[in-house]
């Protein structure tokens, strides 16, 4: 349906619901269709190829407070807060004449030609179904579809301080219909020019050593390439010195910055990085790393929200330091101003320069 039916016209609440209905059939037949239709058809579709399926309202909650949450379902409830239809479907495989057999539920909405199948950027959002009048969560159906980004980098540096960066993306989950699209339709041009941008987000003087490479039909999605920087590092006196990019800053935000205000605390989105910088032949005396910490949500430290970790190895004579960056999803909060030294504290080791600084002096260099 996301190749043949164009979404169009008001959204759910903006006129009346029954106003806005149109059958299956001329949705089909002219291609366009409110949000509302469109899953509808869809819901039809899915119907009659034999599922069970139904259409429910999702609120776009996930990463609300969950108090504010629990409230505008109990307490507080609003219609208007359910707005984006789904199509729950749900699908039974093994059993016999509708028993036993496992059941798995899928969550349909807008997602697009290329998205995994039950992928879906409400995942961990509340739903209302209009037959039960009940609440429920979005999930998706294995954890392998949950949204999800993982960053890998190597950096293996030269004696005269360049480096050869190797950076792989991959995505999980519901990005991953938006990312094969950008890359499958991308015209050639467009995609040298993409290519270049992604090398200046890495340096200046970064030339490419190989070919962009995007993989759109397998699971995750992947986009890789290659780059030498000239002068990465500072080689003085035996001694390397280099500093990397800014894959740390944002371990924490803001949203207020009063110290006697309620500080906003945004959502985090599930996102690890590893960088393995691999220092020339004979540099393996450690002067500086970057230090390792944790954040976690002030109010239950048991909730993790970033972490860094810090390893190294000589093989060889060739010393490999690894760096680990974690920030786990959750929700969106308030703290109170007390919270305030705390939360500059992390963001200070996740900006500074010394947290992203590695000194590695030459084995025999005089210090």
């Amino acid at each position: 349906m996301a190749k043949n039916v164009r979404i169009a016209g008001p959204s759910l609440y903006e006129v009346p619901v029954l106003a806005q209905l149109t059958a299956p059939e001329t949705v089909l037949a002219e291609r366009y269709a409110t949000r509302l239709d469109y899953v509808r058809t869809l819901c039809a579709l899915v119907k009659g190829a034999g599922y069970e399926a139904d259409i429910v309202f999702a609120a776009d909650d996930a990463e609300e407070d969950p108090i504010l949450s629990e409230r505008n379902r109990t307490e507080k409830p609003n219609v208007r807060d359910y707005s984006f239809a789904l199509c729950r479907v749900r699908e039974r495989t093994g059993g016999f004449l509708g028993f036993g057999g496992t059941e798995r539920t899928l969550f349909l909405g807008l997602e697009n030609e290329y998205s995994p199948l039950g992928a879906t950027s409400f995942e961990g959002s509340h739903y209302f179904d209009p037959v039960t009048e009940t609440f429920g969560l979005v999930t998706v159906p294995s954890p392998a579809l949950a949204t999800r980004t993982h960053d890998r980098m190597t950096v293996r540096l030269r004696e005269n301080g360049a480096a050869d960066f190797e950076i792989v993306h991959a995505l999980w989950g519901s990005e991953v219909g938006s990312f094969r699209k950008r890359y499958a339709e991308m015209l050639p041009e467009m995609r040298d020019r993409h290519h270049q941008g992604l090398l200046g987000a890495i340096a200046d003087a970064a030339s490419a050593t190989g070919e962009l490479e995007t993989d759109v039909t397998g699971y995750p999605a992947r986009r890789a390439f290659s780059c030498y920087v000239p002068d990465f590092a500072v080689v003085k006196d035996g001694v390397l010195t280099v500093t990397l990019g800014a894959f740390m800053d944002g371990v924490i935000s803001l949203t207020g910055t009063s110290r006697r205000n309620p500080i906003g605390i945004p959502s985090g989105e599930d996102v690890e990085t590893d960088i393995e910088v691999v220092f020339p032949e004979g540099y393996v005396a450690l002067e500086h790393l970057p230090a390792e910490f944790r954040t976690h949500d002030p109010l239950d430290p048991a909730k993790t929200w970033s972490t860094l970790t810090v390893s190294s190895s000589v093989q060889d004579g060739i010393l490999t330091v690894r760096l680990k960056s974690r920030a786990m999803r959750h929700p969106e909060g308030m703290l109170s101003a007390g919270y305030f030294p705390l939360l500059k504290e992390w963001m200070r080791l996740g900006e500074a320069r010394a947290n992203r600084t590695i000194v590695v002096r030459r084995d025999g260099a005089a210090r």
